[in-house]
């Protein structure tokens, strides 16, 4: 269906730069941030995310990570038509192996990490891996970026076949390297290295895991024809991707730190509770679960890493789906009992809105409550059903019980 509608709609990716993000976790982040940055050389600028489908100012839901390959080929067609000055595009791996992005030309891709998800359709992370290098081959892309903190980013950098520009946060040897990475109330300051320069950074998302999301940005931009100051300024004033650490409270005198996230994998949850164990004066309260008809290998490591870091864990139900919902909590709370035994604090909810506000009236102040794996998503699936629900909106009404939100 890619090469039919790269032919119906006159091969658009050739005609516009189109660059592409992957990985297993940061791949909105990185493509919002991506997108800002050649907004100030390529503007107008198009974004296709697991979040929106965006052309200009018209934005539209999007109802997958990366949508199917005729609906592509012509949000490339509509950018030619419209003018748009470049296109960043989210590319899971399913939309590899499914031949969603069939016929694309990029101009580069980026390669975030990889860690342990969608084992149901690759079976093996061996075969994810070889899935998502087939992106950064000749046959899609003119260049790669790759981040080269993990053994799985390494393994990438060494095979492949175009120019390829490598970043690190963890201080592995690269290209482009992130050092002095210091958290602010308001962001995350670090300097990022070149054999060139040196060029201090600033991003207004209090989370340092998100530097790594920046680093490949930073550099698929410097691809792009942009200067290390230029991408400074402009990353200053870089826009929160829609639920990935959204605050809905502020910590005040009389009410907890109240966060929305995204991260729904061992790794992901790990180094997002870590950079919020860091900013939390008391205790660290989070709820979360896991997709039904989705990965179950991965819900045990899941309670584990949460269970290692949070002070309160509540495990509770996300999208179950037609998957029996007690059977995927009971998953993820073996690995939470593992790590922390018969602790009376790991808690487990058949509802999640019951989790969500138990956590927000029980917190003190000094505490933070983070309810991560739905993002912004605004429904919860069960059993074919999608039914209106928010975190979000939960926490709100909670806050408001408590004295109100600010």
């Amino acid at each position: 269906v890619g090469p039919l509608a790269a032919r119906v709609y006159g091969d658009p990716s050739s005609h516009v730069p189109v660059v592409a993000i992957t990985g297993t976790n940061g791949k909105t982040t990185t493509a919002t941030l991506l997108r800002h940055l050649l907004d100030h050389s390529y503007h107008p600028t198009g974004l296709c995310s697991t979040v929106h489908l965006s052309l200009g100012d018209q934005t539209v839901p999007s109802p997958r990570t990366t949508v199917e390959a005729s609906v592509l080929q012509r949000i490339c067609a509509l950018g030619v038509e419209r003018g748009i000055g470049a296109l960043v595009v989210e590319v899971s791996s399913h939309a590899i192996a499914l031949g969603r992005v069939g016929a694309m030309h990029f101009r580069s891709a980026g390669f975030t990490n990889m860690d342990h998800e969608h084992l149901d359709f690759h079976h093996t992370m061996d075969e994810y891996f070889e899935t998502k290098a087939q992106l950064f081959t000749p046959a899609f892309t003119d260049a790669a970026v790759i981040c080269v903190d993990t053994p799985w980013g390494v393994k990438l950098a060494d095979r492949t076949e175009v120019e390829t520009l490598s970043v690190s946060t963890t201080g592995v040897p690269a290209d482009l390297m992130a050092t002095d990475i210091t958290s602010r109330d308001d962001g995350i300051g670090f300097q990022v290295r070149s054999a060139d320069e040196q060029v201090d950074m600033f991003l207004p998302i209090p989370a340092a895991v998100m530097v790594q999301n920046a680093m490949v940005a930073i550099a698929m931009a410097t691809q792009q024809g942009m200067d290390l100051a230029t991408i400074a300024d402009r990353l200053a004033s870089a826009p929160s991707p829609d639920g990935r650490m959204v605050s809905i409270q502020r910590r005040t005198d009389t009410l907890p730190a109240c966060i929305v996230d995204f991260a729904h994998t061992a790794d992901a949850l790990s180094r997002i509770l870590t950079d919020v164990r860091a900013t939390t004066p008391g205790k660290l309260w989070v709820i979360f679960g896991s997709d039904g008809e989705r990965d179950w290998e991965k819900r045990p490591h899941m309670g584990r890493a949460v269970a290692a870091i949070a002070d309160v864990v509540y495990v509770t139900d996300e999208n179950p789906r037609f998957e029996d919902a007690a059977a995927i909590r009971h998953q993820i709370l073996a690995g939470a009992r593992a790590e922390r035994g018969d602790d009376p604090n790991i808690v487990e909810f058949d509802n999640r809105a019951a989790a969500v506000r138990a956590a927000v009236l029980n917190a003190h102040p000094d505490d933070t409550v983070i309810a991560t794996g739905k993002g912004n998503e605004e429904y919860q699936e069960i059993k074919g059903e999608k039914i209106p629900y928010y975190d979000g909106d939960v926490m709100r009404a909670a806050l408001a019980e408590r004295g109100g939100a600010q």
